[in-house]
């Protein structure tokens, strides 16, 4: 057995601690302890520069082990074979956290290991391994695997987190949280972190995904197989730089993966990156948790930064995310609500239950958000039906002028008020009494750009669903970017 110690008190915010491995081995334990939590993130990578261990020290297991075989490897680990050579553990704290006391411990060897994590033994789904392409990718998660072949509104959540980074349910215990919200689906988004293997299920899809997290914003790279180099320890800045983020979204992009803002105006965690490409948005989240105490207001702000990016001819798809961190027991407000993963859901009308068809119906806006109501709606134009989020272009420009019906069912709710909105204005309302049924007609001329969508709010006025826009034709935008956006909506 091969042992080796750092300890001490780092006093820079990027430190590079190097061992040698000179002797097979099938295992790798890694004991950590930081004296405070700070969010440290920790990197290990092999001698094939390949990283096989992601680490943000909040709520992750002081111990963790990196084996051979993948069915003993822990959730945030690459498994596969130990070369040996010279490995790297690198660690990065944030400037105002410094200095802090730390001590990792490790341990290689061959033979058995007895697992020391409650969830080592879970049924894992495996994502990733050593074939994949390096630095890190989830070369084994299938885009393409389906759960359930028929057309259906499938309920998911877009933003989750666990104990692997500052959440506080273990990846099973969120997954069975999920089955009693009765989610079809949910993208895994801890912080900086992609995921290289999930719990097992066979009814729920869980698409990979990350939440690249700076002190300037938050984003959901949705359905990223590949790492991306965000470190601020990038020559650019990484995500701490306006250069550096603009190369992380790009990269995200590259790699096929959805790149969606967080909570836009939710202080302090609101974006800030000024010179974001407005056209690199493919979804945006419209409604974070809404049990948070600050997200009334941050969701009502976001809500005109959508209607605004629409009014501009930016037609991004608008999603909900329950950023759940809390056990289903808690609540942000005493004797409050608890903060559950999917409050809200988000429903994706997709042909069937896979994470390439889940995604590409979120670029093509099949979505409404919903804390409660059911929303079915249909929109007719000369005996042609559509649904949300539907380009109705090519069939209004067969005419001059066309009647478009809206008709929207919703199950679930007995009283409150229905809005239709078009061009970011309420142009019409109606009560909501108990019937199920709700229509509302409306003329659109060929060649103007124009869309409509649905709120839902109860008696208070408090938001309850949203649908994504129905819209005709298009506008050349007068606006590029994240501050000129801010600007416009009055919210700068």
């Amino acid at each position: 057995m091969q042992t080796v110690q750092f300890s001490g008190m780092i006093e820079q915010s990027f430190t590079i601690h190097e061992f040698t491995l000179d002797k097979k081995a099938e295992w790798l334990e890694i004991q950590i302890e930081f004296h405070i939590k700070k969010w440290q993130h920790v990197f290990l990578w092999d001698p094939n520069d390949r990283l096989r261990w992601q680490y943000v020290n909040v709520h992750a297991p002081k111990t963790i082990i990196l084996h051979s075989d993948d069915k003993l490897s822990d959730y945030s680990t690459l498994p596969g074979e130990l070369p040996q050579g010279t490995w790297k553990l690198e660690v990065l704290v944030e400037p105002d956290h410094l200095p802090v006391q730390h001590q990792i411990n490790l341990k290689a060897g061959v033979g058995s290991y007895s697992p020391i994590n409650e969830w080592t033994n879970d049924a894992k789904q495996y994502w990733a391994d050593v074939d994949g392409k390096a630095p890190m990718q989830a070369n084994l998660f299938s885009m393409e695997q389906v759960k359930r072949k028929e057309a259906a509104w499938y309920r998911g959540d877009f933003h989750t987190h666990t104990v692997l980074t500052d959440g506080k349910m273990t990846v099973q215990q969120g997954m069975m949280q999920a089955k009693k919200q009765n989610l079809d689906f949910f993208v895994a988004t801890d912080h900086n972190l992609l995921p290289t293997m999930w719990v097992e299920d066979e009814d729920v899809l869980v698409i990979p995904g990350i939440e690249i997290t700076s002190s300037k914003g938050h984003f959901n790279a949705l359905g990223l197989t590949s790492w991306v180099d965000w470190r601020p320890t990038h020559h650019d800045g990484g995500m701490e730089s306006e250069q550096g983020m603009n190369r992380v979204i790009s990269e995200v992009r590259d790699h096929g993966a959805l790149f969606s803002v967080n909570h836009p105006m939710l202080t302090p965690y609101a974006w800030l990156f000024m010179d974001t490409k407005l056209s690199d948005l493919d979804s945006f989240e419209v409604w974070n948790d809404p049990t948070f105490p600050d997200n009334r207001k941050a969701t009502e702000e976001a809500l005109v930064l959508w209607n605004e990016l629409w009014n501009d001819g930016y037609c991004v798809c608008g999603i909900g995310g329950s950023d759940s961190h809390m056990l289903p027991t808690e609540s942000y407000v005493q004797g409050g609500p608890p903060s559950l993963i999917g409050d809200p859901a988000t429903y994706v009308y997709s042909p069937e239950l896979s994470a390439k068809a889940i995604l590409q119906s979120v670029k093509e806006r099949k979505v409404y958000v919903t804390r409660g109501p059911v929303i079915e709606q249909v929109v007719e134009i000369n005996n042609e039906q559509f649904l949300i989020g539907s380009d109705v272009s090519a069939i209004i420009d067969e005419e001059q002028e066309v009647t478009v019906h809206f008709k929207v069912t919703i199950q679930g709710m007995s009283a409150g008020t229905l809005y239709w909105i078009e061009n970011g204005e309420i142009v019409e309302q109606q009560s909501i009494d108990g019937s199920s049924e709700y229509e509302s007609s409306t003329q659109w001329k060929t060649g103007e750009f124009v869309w409509r969508r649905v709120e839902i709010r109860d008696e208070k006025g408090e938001l309850m669903a949203f649908t994504n826009p129905v819209f005709s034709g298009q506008k050349a935008p007068s606006i590029e970017k994240w501050g000129e956006l801010l600007t416009k909506a009055g919210l700068a």
